[in-house]
């Protein structure tokens, strides 16, 4: 199972196992959610120990060193070399990674010994990414298995993989004869929506149930009207549709489930019972990403400060949220409104709605983790996938026309501009496949930075006109914001961050306005430990004083 829904895996889940990137393995944890967060809150503070710990013993030989006037000694000073690769730091101050690794595998939960083989010793690569190396995987009934790891880390391509979808480098899939899986496909792109749910049901010949039975079944397993059940699936809400999905596994007669993001799109009422279905099944096997957490979420409240009656603009969902949340009823308030657009039409969104005034806009210009994930959407390097980059699939421009038609002079252009590479000068660019060599000989390999990343950037940003829209969209929003009222903008790289800073301090210069954060805010270190992806994040917030 796929989900971001923590309290369903929390629920549900008595096995953690997250995919480490330094092991290129499965480290196991026993218990829910709360439990696994826990363990590596202990995890942490172990290593945390370990290295302060070490930390004194070095600053003790220092001192003997000195006070014996000794410094030049090679056996003190391989001694002290010795602690530092023990503690997992060289001498610079860097990570030792095999010494880190060792720590790391000594303080891990031991591999739980389960009964069915499923996965021997299977390897996947990408390219030069290794996902996973000499994986296995063992199942036994009442495992309720949660695979975890950040986005590009190779979850789904495991599962695709366990379902025979895709093939693995190295090893083999055994499905025992006990084993009958059912495999819930996100796209859902299997299913005949021209038929309602009851004739879904009715005309698979794996289930063999009545009709009247098939009724009694939907009502154990989910929320339906009756006018729902009268319906062709088409004209039904996905999440209407994701529970018959669900419902026609189970009654397919699968003993272990795959899913891929079970509660997307289903409204409050069924996930209790969905919830209830899970914790009784014999085998569960779940995937989650990298929880989709805010970045900096407590600042952006304090500073937006909203009021009762305020009117307030998030110009942060895509088209994805809009239809994740459209139908629960959490969102069903007639003041709430759900547009998919670009935010560059928010004035003319406003007008229709007869809004002449907001007090308070917060723009997150941070890219979804859906959108980054998904492999047909071509926005991350890690990934093989179609060279797309349309943050609205409904516009015409890809990457693929770009880098196939556009002009080498075009090109470089793109990547000095929006890329800020110095280097996208130095050479021409004659072919496609000559671009992948630039990337790779004009752009040294940073540590931690990959070499194609401000060329993704460049295509995306060009592609999805966003420095242009970005200050569009902030031009609108003060013209509609009221006295008091605040804009907050979250952006990610120096671009964005560069445009906000000019116009701000363009309208602070007015005398109406006064820029609140003299300088950008940043996550702490805390929330940049627990959500990698705020790193670059800063934050400027401006308040409207008077007309």
């Amino acid at each position: 199972m796929i989900t971001h829904d923590r309290y369903l895996i929390n629920q549900t889940a008595n096995y953690i196992s997250e995919l480490s990137p330094e092991t290129y393995n499965l480290i196991h944890f026993r218990g829910n959610y709360r439990n696994y967060l826990q363990e590596k809150e202990r995890q942490y503070q172990r290593l945390k120990q370990i290295r302060e710990q070490q930390e004194k013993e070095i600053k003790f030989i220092n001192r003997k060193l000195i006070n014996l006037h000794i410094k030049k000694s090679a056996y003190v000073v391989d001694k002290v070399k010795r602690r530092e690769n023990k503690m997992g730091f060289d001498a610079r101050g860097g990570r030792n990674q095999k010494s880190y690794k060792r720590i790391v595998n000594q303080l891990k939960t031991k591999k739980t010994n389960l009964a069915e083989n499923l996965a021997e010793n299977i390897s996947k690569s990408y390219g030069d990414k290794i996902l996973f190396k000499n994986f296995s995987l063992e199942l036994k009934p009442g495992v309720k298995l949660v695979i975890r790891g950040s986005n590009g880390s190779g979850k789904s391509t495991l599962l695709k993989i366990v379902m025979g979808i895709i093939s693995a480098d190295e090893g083999k899939v055994v499905i025992s004869e006990q084993i009958k899986l059912g495999y819930l496909d996100q796209e859902q792109e299997a299913i005949n929506l021209n038929q309602t749910i009851i004739e879904l049901l009715e005309n698979d010949p794996l289930i063999k149930l009545e009709k009247e039975e098939i009724i009694q079944k939907l009502e154990e397993f989910g929320t339906f009207y009756p006018q729902e059940l009268r319906l062709p699936l088409s004209q039904l809400s996905i999440g209407c549709r994701r529970k018959a999905q669900l419902i026609q596994i189970i009654l397919q007669g699968a003993n272990a489930l795959i899913l891929d993001e079970p509660t997307n799109h289903i409204d409050l009422l069924s996930l209790e019972k969905i919830e209830n279905q899970l914790i009784n099944f014999p085998v569960l096997m779940v995937e989650i990403s990298r929880l989709h957490i805010p970045v900096m979420l407590s600042e952006a409240l304090d500073h937006l400060g909203t009021k009762k009656n305020g009117i307030y603009v998030d110009c942060t969902f895509d088209k994805k949220t809009v239809q994740m949340i459209q139908n629960d009823k959490l969102f069903s308030s007639p003041r709430f409104y759900l547009i998919h657009d670009n935010f560059v039409n928010l004035e003319e969104h406003l007008k229709k709605l007869c809004l002449k005034e907001v007090d308070g806009f917060l723009f997150d210009l941070g890219l979804s983790s859906y959108q980054l994930a998904k492999e047909d959407r071509g926005f991350s390097y890690r990934l093989d996938s179609p060279l797309d980059m349309r943050i609205n699939q409904e516009n015409e421009l890809k990457a693929e026309e770009v880098i196939n038609n556009y002009s080498p002079e075009k090109l470089a252009d793109i990547f000095y501009y929006y890329g800020e590479e110095r280097k996208a000068r130095l050479q021409r660019i004659a072919s496609t496949q000559q671009l992948v060599g630039i990337v790779a000989s004009c752009f040294p390999h940073k540590k931690n930075k990959h070499p194609a990343r401000k060329v993704f950037q460049a295509l995306r940003i060009f592609i999805n006109e966003e420095l242009e829209n970005l200050s569009q969209a902030l031009e609108s929003a003060f013209k509609c914001l009221a006295v008091e009222g605040k804009i907050i903008v979250i952006s990610y790289h120096s671009l964005e961050d560069r445009i906000v800073k000019q116009i701000f301090k363009k309208y602070n210069s007015l005398g109406k306005f006064q820029i609140i954060t003299k300088k950008p805010l940043t996550p702490e270190q805390k929330e940049i430990n627990e959500n990698h992806k705020a790193r670059s994040a800063k934050m400027r917030v401006i308040q409207k004083l008077r007309d």
